[in-house]
């Protein structure tokens, strides 16, 4: 059997690199000898530009399920953001989610995604040190959410909106679903393709269904902006969320005002 071995290499290198003449195969007219190897990676990849065979992911992802699991569970029982903060610093650095995603891959954002946790600072300040979850801050406009629902963020990709919905409970109004909107675009410069940047232009009251709106109106964002911009703009002079790791199951982000947040993929359906 040892003996074989140089032969049968010896003709399988013989076969890849002169296929025509070694199996009688005749070539057409001015097509220029090309080795196996050669041949084989052209029609592997024009398989692939002809969707004929599954295409590699967008992003290589490595096996972060545990740390996915271990946030969840933090963020789902509303943890310390002093607990949580390490966890989710962890999971960015293991798989960050590709620069470009803005660029070429946006469709991994696109759809609903439950708000499970959201820690704002005060900028200056360690974001360990203050913050409050279960909330949604929309240019300024801070909204609690009833303790046994979360926020839901959706992304709608092909019309460049994404907007946070959340039920809570007003005085004589009983549950509300309330919803904010605006248009995100893909911030300028490299280094960027991560980096939504959003501005809030809707503001929607609507009954605990979502069936019959009572108030419909953007003006409150305009004057919000004008008597306090800063509110709205963080430092920079422009509202921004980072994309900082994702998966088919699970966002994380991190805001122009030192927020981090953590949401978890829904239905498309989920959508209200």
């Amino acid at each position: 059997m040892r003996t074989m071995a140089p032969a049968l290499v010896a003709v399988l290198v013989l076969a890849m690199s002169h296929p025509a003449k070694s199996w009688g195969v005749r070539r057409a007219p001015g097509v220029a000898r090309r080795g196996g190897v050669t041949m084989f990676m052209e029609k592997f990849w024009k398989r692939i530009a002809d969707n004929t065979i599954a295409r590699p992911s967008p992003f290589a992802v490595p096996n972060t399920a545990a740390q996915e699991a271990e946030l969840l569970a933090l963020a789902k029982t509303k943890a310390p953001a002093a607990e949580l903060l390490p966890v989710f610093e962890a999971l960015e650095e293991a798989a960050p989610a590709p620069e470009e995603l803005l660029d070429e891959n946006a469709e991994l954002i696109d759809g609903p995604w439950s708000l499970l946790y959201t820690v704002s600072a005060v900028i200056g300040e360690n974001i360990t040190d203050r913050g409050v979850s279960g909330v949604v801050n929309a240019s300024g406009i801070t909204v609690d959410a009833a303790e046994d629902k979360v926020p839901i963020q959706a992304f709608d990709v092909a019309n460049g909106r994404v907007s946070n919905t959340i039920l809570t409970t007003l005085p004589l109004l009983g549950d509300v679903t309330v919803r904010v909107s605006g248009t995100f675009t893909r911030a300028e410069g490299e280094g960027k393709g991560r980096r939504a940047e959003v501005e809030f232009d809707l503001l929607e009251f609507m009954n605990g269904d979502a069936s019959t709106t009572y108030f419909k109106a953007g003006w409150p964002f305009t004057l919000q902006r004008a008597l306090k911009p800063e509110l709205a703009t963080g430092e920079e002079g422009t509202s921004w969320l980072d994309t900082t790791y994702i998966s088919d199951k699970m966002r994380l982000g991190r805001g122009n005002k030192g927020s981090i947040f953590v949401l978890e993929k829904l239905p498309a359906d989920a959508a209200r």
